[in-house]
């Protein structure tokens, strides 16, 4: 018994420690979107380096005016100190010549709170490269994917409760809205919130809308969900003049990969947005969720209005919104 308790007592005061060694963290530092890569000079001018920027730094589909995916911040292995270290998100690179093939672990509040770290091992930097090239896609989506639940975190510690409230009633779901919010149109299959202001004298509106449509055998795909998409923005957001309504800019075609977010299945549509004749226009992105139990689709789409600044975070910060998303029992 008395061993019996001491081991117990040992059990007991490791997770006391690390509870206590979490309480000491300081918490993450830097921006939205912004990315440390530690990686030497030798690298960074050659393929890995190359193909880390293209993966993660070429412009992000569906803004309107170039910018990157993320911004990056280049320190190389030897600056890779303290005041580095508490980056919100951190990219590494490993070398070692008897892995088989290449790796990426991730790590969570290494160094700060709220940090996410990946690790991307092989046996030398070309593999690496040509890792990083084949895997591109899913690099960026869970990079994008936990600098979303971040800020996810925040509106779920704060939301807004009679948005809340209202939400969970109309859609049987659990969405965290940040306070700041305004309803603009509440119709039986339609919800529609906007919060407008101004920075230097000119407009931002952060804008999402939901609905929801019954699950079918019919295949799900970019052109389905636009044109559902385009059917619902004709009927309910209108311009300030007749005939003027959203839609879908056609010039630049939606992008649609099927993710996961909020740990469900997910297809994301980037594109632009634009207000059918009128002058309107800025990016979207429209998120279905697959919604088996009650077999039917639930979608937020958010979309910004913010003609005169860079668009990314400000389309991130409503993109969050949908990473709180939580299906009612």
């Amino acid at each position: 018994m008395i061993r019996l308790f001491l081991s117990l007592l040992v059990i007991c005061s490791l997770f006391s420690c690390e509870e206590s060694a979490k309480k000491l963290m300081v918490d993450s530092t830097g921006k939205s979107g912004e990315l440390v890569v530690v990686i030497d000079t030798i690298h960074w001018n050659d393929a890995l380096g190359n193909n880390v920027i293209e993966c993660l730094a070429s412009a992000q589909y569906g803004l309107p005016q170039a910018e990157p995916a993320f911004t990056l911040i280049r320190v190389p292995n030897q600056a890779f100190t303290s005041i580095f270290k508490t980056a919100r998100s951190i990219l590494l690179f490993s070398f070692d010549k008897t892995l088989s093939e290449p790796k990426i672990t991730v790590a969570y509040d290494n160094w700060a709170k709220n940090q996410f770290v990946m690790n991307i091992s092989g046996k030398n930097a070309t593999e690496i490269a040509s890792y990083i090239k084949e895997n591109k896609v899913g690099i960026l989506e869970k990079f994008r994917n936990e600098e979303l639940s971040k800020i996810a975190k925040e509106y779920i510690s704060e939301p807004d409760d009679v948005l809340k409230k209202l939400i969970s009633s109309k859609f049987n779901i659990s969405l965290s809205v940040p306070t700041g919010y305004q309803v603009a149109m509440d119709s039986a299959n339609f919800l529609w919130l906007r919060k407008e202001y101004e920075s230097g004298g000119h407009p931002i509106s952060q804008s999402f809308f939901m609905y929801e449509f019954p699950m079918t055998d019919s295949e799900i795909t970019s052109e389905m969900l636009v044109a559902v998409r385009d059917s619902i923005t004709k009927r309910w957001i209108e311009g300030g003049k007749e005939n003027t309504y959203m839609t879908h800019e056609k010039l630049v075609p939606p992008l649609t990969l099927l993710s996961k977010v909020a740990e469900k299945d997910c297809y994301v549509t980037r594109g632009l947005w634009k207000l059918e004749n009128g002058f309107m226009g800025g990016p979207f992105v429209n998120f279905a969720f697959v919604n088996n139990k009650e077999s039917k689709i639930t979608v937020i789409d958010t979309y910004v209005y913010a003609p005169r600044f860079d668009k990314r975070e400000y389309l991130r910060q409503t993109e969050a919104i949908a990473a709180t998303l939580k299906f009612n029992l």
